[in-house]
Parts: C-alpha cells; structure tokens; sequence
C-alpha cells in the first residue's frame, strides 16, 4: 500500500493513539531494514505479525522480507495447510525449513529436551549462582545457595515445574 493509501487507512480506522503508533513504527522498521526475517509457526501469534507486515508494508520500498515456517515433521495437517493457506492468501512464499536431524535423531544424539520452560528457568538460576552440582547435603547446599529459593525448592523437589509450554 503506498503512503496515500495508508494515510486514508488510518484516517479512516478506527484506531487509537498507540495502534497508530506502533502500525507507523512497523512501517518504519520495514523501510529501515533491507533483510527482514519473520519466523511463521502457523499459530495466531506469528498469523497476526504476519498480517500486520502485509497491511502496514510500503508499497514504494521497503527491505526483502523473508518468512520462514521450521518444519520440525512434527506439525499437524492442519498447521501445514494454513501455511498454505497463507501464503495464497497473502501471495508471498513462506519458505520451509527442515532440521539437520530428525528429532528423534537429536535426542538419541543429544538427549532428550528439557520438560518445559520453567525447568529451564530454574537450571539457568542455579547456573548464574554458579551452582556446581556437587552432592552436598541439602542443608549445606542452601546455606551456599540461599539466595536463589525458587529454584533450589525446585532442585530438592520441595516444588514441581509448571507443566505448561508458556
């Protein structure tokens, strides 16, 4: 869309202050950069970024943008379609990429990912205190490691990790 067609667009949406703001920082950034990579997952999140490209994207110059859908073999038919889907919708291509390994390659390789994010988190605290992973006593481990509580509860098992995957 060019400026003058954009400019009507916004004058005529309703729209409030900050949607108007971050629409011409979106554009701007467009202009700004000249390789754009936008990962697509075929989720709502990446769908909405996806749109909001495609709407605020100047017709008179902006960066080469790139869409890239990971392909894992582990999406669902209807995620596959909707990249399809999309990329028909939009008239732009969505380029697949595939891993080196199967995942199941990689966990036989490198062993099996963590449960979730959360266990992560904890890992990651204990590993900026410097948590050397030594069989101490509880009591001598938290008189070391004190500062970080939350995750020593979870090492010691006093609390489960939140199963979710947000």
């Amino acid at each position: 869309m060019n400026d003058n067609e954009f400019s009507d667009f916004l004058n005529t949406a309703p729209c409030n202050h900050n949607i108007f703001k971050y629409l011409m920082i979106t554009r701007n950034k467009l202009r700004q950069y000249k390789r754009i990579a936008v990962s697509v997952s075929g989720g709502s999140d990446s769908d909405i970024i996806l749109d909001l490209i495609e709407l605020v994207k100047p017709s008179d110059g902006c960066g080469e943008i790139r869409y890239i859908f990971f392909d894992t073999g582990l999406e669902y038919d209807a995620t596959l379609r909707h990249i399809t889907e999309t990329e028909q919708k939009y008239g732009i291509t969505i380029e697949r990429i595939k891993p080196k390994k199967s995942i199941p390659a990689a966990c036989r390789d490198y062993g099996v990912p963590f449960i979730c994010k959360d266990v992560s988190e904890m890992l990651y605290r204990l590993q900026k205190h410097g948590f050397d992973w030594l069989d101490l006593p509880e009591n001598a481990t938290t008189e070391k490691y004190g500062r970080c509580k939350s995750a020593l509860d979870w090492y010691f098992s006093r609390r489960q990790p939140m199963l979710s995957n947000h």
